[in-house]
C-alpha cells in the first residue's frame, strides 16, 4: 500500500520534483485526504453540509450513475467526500517567454506532462520562483478537481460542493473519462477527449433530466457558447503571438514590446 501510494504520488498525481523529502511530504497530504473520506450518504447525514451542498452531492450521485450508463469507468470514484479537508490544489506551468515551448516533466504511467501540482501555495510559489529564475514565464492556478486516474477512490473535495449543476456534471464526467482512457504522454489528446466527452455527456445529462427545451439546458448552452467565443479569441491571440515569435527580423527586445501590446489589446477584443 505504501509503495503504491508513493508510486502514484509521482506517477498519477503529477506532483513536483522527485526528491524523497518532497514525495514524503506529498504522501502526508495524500494520506490526510484519504483518511478524511466519508461515504456520500454518511456525509449527507452528518449535519456538516448545508442544504445547497447536500443538493450538489445528490447531483454528483446522479452524474455518477449517468456516467456508468454511458460506459465510463465509475467504480467508487467520487463516492466519498473529503469532509473537512481544507487544502487547495495548485497547478504550476511554465514556458519560454518568446516561444510556445512549455516546460515539461516526465513521470511513469502518465508520461510527459506540462504542469506540476502542489497541496500548499507556498510550495507552488517556490516552484514558480525556481522556474522564473531559469528565465521562464509561469502560470499559477488552482485545480478544481482531483484525480489519480482511477488508481484510488478519488473523493469529492469540499469546494466541489459549491459548483453549479452544469459545472459538476461537466467536470465529474471529464474526470471519469480520464479514468476510462489515458494515453501516457499524450496530454493534448487526453484533455481533448475528456473535454469533448465531459461537455457532450453533461449536456445529455441535463437534457435527459430536464428536457431539451428547459432553462437548465438553455443556461448550459449559453455557457458553452461563451466558452467557444473565449477559445476563438485566445486562438486568434495565439496565432498572432506565434507569428511574432517566428519573426526573424525582430530582436528579442522588440518582440517583448510587441508581445505586451498584443496582451494589452485583449480586454478590448
Amino acid at each position: 500500500m505504501v509503495f503504491r501510494l508513493f508510486a502514484l504520488l509521482v506517477a498519477a498525481m503529477v506532483l513536483s520534483s522527485c526528491g524523497v523529502a518532497y514525495v514524503g511530504k506529498a504522501a502526508t497530504y495524500q494520506l490526510s485526504m484519504l483518511n478524511s473520506r466519508v461515504p456520500n450518504l454518511e456525509a449527507r447525514a452528518s449535519g456538516q453540509l448545508s442544504r445547497e451542498e447536500r443538493q450538489t452531492l445528490d447531483i454528483i450521485e446522479e452524474v455518477r450513475g449517468f456516467g456508468s450508463r454511458l460506459g465510463l469507468n465509475v467504480g467508487e470514484l467520487y463516492s466519498t467526500v473529503a469532509l473537512g479537508w481544507d487544502h487547495t490544489i495548485w497547478n504550476v506551468s511554465a514556458s519560454k517567454p518568446l516561444a510556445f515551448e512549455p516546460a515539461t516533466w516526465w513521470f511513469p504511467i502518465v508520461g510527459t506532462v506540462p504542469y506540476l501540482g502542489f497541496f500548499e501555495k507556498d510550495e507552488a510559489l517556490d516552484q514558480v520562483d525556481a522556474l522564473e529564475a531559469d528565465g521562464l514565464e509561469t502560470y499559477l492556478r488552482t485545480a478544481g478537481a482531483y484525480s489519480t486516474l482511477g488508481y484510488f477512490e478519488d473523493p469529492i473535495l469540499p469546494s466541489m460542493l459549491h459548483w453549479s449543476e452544469w459545472t459538476a456534471a461537466r467536470v465529474i464526467l471529464h474526470e471519469l473519462t480520464h479514468a476510462t482512457i489515458w494515453l501516457p504522454g499524450s496530454v493534448n489528446f487526453n484533455e481533448s477527449v475528456a473535454n469533448f466527452v465531459g461537455d457532450a455527456a453533461a449536456m445529455r445529462f441535463l437534457e435527459t433530466k430536464y428536457g431539451a427545451q428547459s432553462q437548465s439546458v438553455a443556461r448550459a448552452k449559453a455557457s458553452q457558447s461563451d466558452h467557444r467565443i473565449w477559445r476563438v479569441l485566445l486562438q486568434g491571440l495565439y496565432q498572432e503571438l506565434a507569428q511574432l515569435y517566428q519573426n526573424q527580423e525582430l530582436t528579442d527586445e522588440a518582440k517583448t514590446i510587441e508581445k505586451k501590446k498584443l496582451y494589452d489589446s485583449l480586454p478590448a477584443r
